[in-house]
């Protein structure tokens, strides 16, 4: 087995196009066509003109340039040429990609109910810590058309049924598989543990191999430039794990396929790895922590963190009763968005999965007494006041054959998904009009 055994929900993820220009092509034009439509204003004709065709199906200028302002919002990425053009190849890959998908569902009349379309959208605005109105409010102040996002919901949830119906028979694990795999793992608990994330982009013939390890690439520059990994993986891995943000949980040495672990053992926390040739496509991986075995069982946080830097020259005294009173009546993490908006300069990140054991011990002390989605009181910190908030609270699940076969049962999903998405593009007739 290849990862660690963990909860997994299939959910969509992206998958290699068949091209029919080159990658220098496709860059070289999309340029000057994007710093002429990104305010669409005068240029609505060249807004609906075709970025490519897929079995007919046409991808507008505009659907392209919609999922490119997405994905840097999502990425949490600066809107400039730079990063437009990055992310350019892989966005149109997924598009692609999310075209097939949608023909294929359609063929076989398959089709999300809008109820469903519309709470996950709810979802994605929760993950953000948004409530959907101020989400609405969010994408159009960045010129996002909200049925894009909408639209990329629709594909996602139409995927996941159509491999529902399709694939999950055909996954077959053995009780013999699972006392296996359980027996290995149990034999080796004790051993360090590595805190991984992936992101792979595959190709089906070796003259689409460029193209993969130039999607990864800028990819890979995204995430040094600061975009988080969560938000590149989900967005654009094609791995099962995409659905966990790239999340592969805890591994050990051996593990991973031999290429990864050569990697990984050359990696200390907080590094990212140079693109990883694997079979069928290129790796990312990121070590994120690394522990002792048989810490399974350790807390992990996620939490809220908002600074209020201290202007020069104001009341310090005054300005801490503005933050204790703006603090304390927000009700939840997801209500810690629109605080930039009441206090200036006001500053918000939450961190998924912190361990309370590399924290102070003082802090460690406090976030004790909390409860979930209360404001702590204000600390005094370098960077000015600060006020904690713990979003959730989760405990390791304990190794168990229950979780060996639910692993064991995506590794087998994700092959067969691959080997659908290869069949889609064999027969499909794509056509790049960049």
């Amino acid at each position: 087995m290849n990862r660690e055994t963990r909860p997994r929900t299939y959910t969509p993820c992206t998958e290699t196009m068949t091209k029919r220009r080159s990658a220098r092509s496709i860059g070289a034009a999309a340029i000057l066509l994007l710093a002429a439509l990104w305010p669409f204003g005068s240029n609505a004709q060249e807004s609906v003109r075709a970025a490519a065709v897929v079995n007919d199906e046409v991808i507008s200028m505009m659907d392209l340039v919609m999922r490119l302002r997405l994905a840097l919002l999502s990425s949490g990425l600066d809107d400039t040429n730079e990063n437009r053009n990055r992310l350019l190849r892989p966005v149109l890959r997924q598009l692609i990609d999310e075209s097939l998908r949608s023909q294929e569902a359609e063929r076989l009349d398959l089709r999300p109910q809008e109820e469903d379309v519309r709470n996950a959208f709810v979802q994605v605005a929760e993950q953000n810590n948004l409530s959907p109105e101020r989400f609405v409010q969010l994408l159009q102040e960045r010129g996002i058309l909200p049925t894009a996002i909408m639209d990329q919901v629709r594909a996602a949830l139409t995927w996941q049924l159509l491999v529902n119906r399709r694939l999950l028979r055909q996954v077959d694990v053995t009780e013999e598989d699972v006392e296996f795999v359980y027996d290995q793992l149990s034999q080796r608990q004790s051993q360090r543990q590595f805190r991984v994330f992936e992101l792979f982009i595959s190709f089906d013939q070796p003259e689409d191999e460029p193209e993969a390890l130039a999607t990864i690439e800028q990819l890979r520059a995204q995430l040094t430039a600061g975009a988080p990994f969560r938000a590149i993986a989900s967005q654009f891995s094609q791995a099962a794990s995409a659905s966990q943000g790239g999340d592969l949980g805890w591994v050990i040495p051996g593990e991973l396929p031999e290429e990864l672990d050569s990697a990984l053992a050359q990696m200390n926390a907080g590094d990212l790895s140079a693109p990883i040739r694997s079979f069928g496509g290129y790796y990312l991986i990121g070590l994120m922590d690394e522990r002792q075995g048989g810490e399974e069982q350790v807390e992990r946080l996620q939490l809220a963190r908002m600074v209020f830097p201290i202007q020069a020259g104001s009341n310090v005294r005054q300005f801490a009763a503005e933050v204790e009173q703006v603090t304390s009546q927000l009700e939840g993490c997801q209500s810690t968005a629109g605080i930039g908006g009441v206090i200036e300069n006001a500053q918000v990140n939450i961190a998924e999965q912190v361990n309370p054991r590399t924290l102070p011990q003082e802090i460690r002390g406090l976030l004790d007494t909390l409860e979930i989605g209360q404001a702590s009181p204000i600390i005094q910190t370098p960077d000015g006041l600060a006020v904690l908030m713990v979003c959730s609270r989760q405990q390791g699940e304990a190794l168990s054959k229950e979780r060996v076969e639910r692993d064991l049962e995506q590794e087998q999903l994700d092959i067969l998904v691959r080997r659908y998405m290869r069949d889609l593009r064999r027969t499909a007739n794509v056509d790049i009009r960049l």
